[in-house]
């Protein structure tokens, strides 16, 4: 579903319209050509018995779907946020330390973020995972750190911070990565688009019935039915989906650090 949870919400929707539109129509043109007017009658009566059942089913599946999907892009939020403040906590806790170690540390650390704007987001876009340069970048900085916290000048405070920092940095990349892999439970999807269809083929057998009005009601459940299952499919993917995580707490972190913004003897 790779493919499918790339496209642009509009192209999924739209998509969605003609798919559910299109077997409407011909479920409709096949019933007035090939069923007598009698048995359209009767079979319009049962599908006004279900149409109820079929469209609770369908609201338990898509709502299911769309709570989950939505609970997992806002935990694909609240790591970046993590993640930018466990970098933030990482600059802030270099202060004490001479200056020659504050510059190397927060250079690494800008690297570090650097690669993660370059190949991370990149590879999580495709739906794989990154490569081994921002690791290399990871390894450096968290090298860098714990080479600083067995030095004597350290103090305790700065060590215990220093190393609660890059573990933490490190926890927070972890788990945005394990996010980026997870994928629309696809059985689910397709008894949801099941359902959906099923609940649109029993819209028009109630409408060749009621007549004009319970056709325009028989649009309005395809419409719904596209839109919701256009919602699932732009939510499912926080990182190259119709809903797209922003980036923009780890540019700025990035930013900051180039300029020296955390540099203790810098102001403004």
């Amino acid at each position: 579903m790779l493919w499918l949870t790339s496209l642009p919400t509009g192209v999924v929707f739209v998509g969605l319209i003609v798919l559910m539109g299109g077997i409407a129509a011909i479920a409709h043109h096949f019933m007035i050509t090939r069923i007598s007017a009698e048995r359209r009658v009767g079979m319009a009566k049962t599908a006004t018995v279900y149409i109820t059942e079929l469209g609770t089913l369908f609201a338990i599946l898509t709502g299911f779907l769309i709570s989950a999907e939505y609970s997992i892009y806002r935990q694909a939020q609240t790591a970046i946020a993590q993640e930018t403040s466990a970098g933030t906590n990482l600059a802030y806790s270099t202060r004490p330390l001479p200056a020659v170690d504050i510059s190397q540390i927060q250079a690494r650390a800008a690297a570090y973020i650097d690669s993660i704007q370059r190949e991370d987001w990149a590879a999580l876009k495709r739906g794989e995972l990154p490569g081994g340069e921002t690791f290399d970048r990871m390894r450096d900085l968290q090298g860098a750190a714990y080479l600083l916290t067995a030095r004597e000048y350290t103090p305790a405070s700065t060590e215990w911070e220093l190393r609660q920092a890059v573990d933490d940095l490190i926890a927070r990349r972890k788990e945005r990565l394990a996010i980026g892999t997870l994928t629309l439970p696809g059985l689910m999807f397709l008894l949801s688009v099941a359902a959906g269809l099923a609940l649109v083929i029993n819209a028009v057998m109630v409408s060749l019935r009621e007549g004009r009005y319970a056709a325009l009601v028989a649009v309005t459940i395809v419409l719904i039915v596209a839109l919701d299952l256009a919602l699932i499919i732009a939510l499912s993917a926080p990182f190259r989906g119709g809903f797209i995580v922003s980036q923009a707490p780890l540019d700025i972190l990035h930013d900051e650090l180039r300029q020296g913004r955390y540099l203790p003897w810098i102001q403004g």
